[in-house]
């Protein structure tokens, strides 16, 4: 029997378009911003994995808006496959303008 699928199944910053488009082999994404905040939300693939996210090192609820700062912040989504029992990490370089 398969494990069931695991790690993000997709990313969303706001209505902000990652680049490169969402693929979870891939684990850095940039996105531009001109809004003050945006809600930050990983979508998991398997309900017994975990998900963690902070922004600039502060860890904050999958889902919360975030305020940006000028100029480049970090958000990190680091994810915990059950199936696999791995950690997999994320990061997305969001650049407020």
């Amino acid at each position: 029997m398969r494990p069931p699928h695991s790690g993000l199944q997709n990313i969303t910053i706001g209505l902000l378009a990652l680049q490169p488009y969402f693929h979870k082999n891939e684990h850095a994404y940039t996105v531009i911003t001109h809004n003050a905040t945006n809600k930050v939300t990983a979508t998991l693939e398997n309900p017994n994995d975990t998900v963690a996210v902070r922004y600039n090192d502060t860890a904050i609820n999958n889902g919360d808006s975030v305020t940006w700062e000028p100029g480049e912040n970090l958000i990190e989504l680091i994810v915990f496959e059950s199936a696999n029992n791995r950690t997999v990490t994320y990061e997305i370089t969001v650049i407020k303008e």
